[in-house]
């Protein structure tokens, strides 16, 4: 009886430690990027156990999509652990990229997503986070070009960009409705900005 509860107990304690592993936030540096920086994704993570340190990366590019793949060893115990891990990526061409982030251990495999920009010249703050709040609702999303946008955002510019970071359209008013059906069907971000940051909202435009 005692070695089953034993047993039951430890794996308890596993399936909770496992539950504990995550990714706090991820920030990409610097903040002004032009064609010449070279880029940094900073990861914050938590670990329910010690020995959490950073073995080893790598990371692949296809295009305007980027996955980092952070090795960690976790060992066994409950001891809290905060990563911080900063590593560099290099430099990039003009356009918005998608930074898919695993962070990886023995026990298991997290996931999160960041956005960036890269500007010519001497750049734009780079304040471009994703809208993962639902601040911005666009209906309907996919579209054929017409849609509705809401928000209580208080912004100063709109744009829509494509993936290159080409701005297609750019307005100042606070629309609700926009016809941009002579833009060709593909991925857009829609980008509204204020004086301390942006924030985007992906497009999708069918034929």
């Amino acid at each position: 009886m005692k070695n089953i509860l034993l047993i039951l107990f430890f794996t308890y304690s596993t399936l909770n430690l496992f539950a504990q592993n995550r990714i706090d936030s991820l920030k990409i540096i610097p903040t002004h990027i032009t064609e010449d920086s070279n880029v940094s994704v900073v990861c914050y993570s938590y670990s329910f156990s010690y020995g959490c340190n950073l073995l080893s990366f790598t990371f692949s590019i296809d295009s305007l999509n980027i996955d980092v793949y952070a090795k960690h060893i976790l060992g066994f115990g409950a001891a809290d652990c905060n990563s911080v891990d900063t590593l560099q990526i290099g430099k990039f061409k003009k356009g918005i990229y998608e930074l898919i982030y695993h962070r990886q251990t023995n026990i298991d495999t997290v996931l999160d997503t960041i956005y960036f920009e890269v500007f010519r010249g001497i750049g734009s703050p780079n304040g471009v986070s994703e809208d993962k709040n639902n601040l911005i609702t666009i209906y309907p999303n996919p579209s054929k070009g017409t849609f509705y946008l809401n928000t209580e955002l208080n912004y100063t510019k709109i744009e829509i960009v494509d993936v290159l970071g080409n701005s297609v359209f750019s307005g100042t008013e606070r629309e609700k409705y926009f016809d941009v059906s002579y833009l060709k069907s593909g991925l857009y971000f829609i980008r509204l900005s204020s004086e301390n940051n942006s924030i985007i909202k992906r497009l999708l435009i069918l034929e």
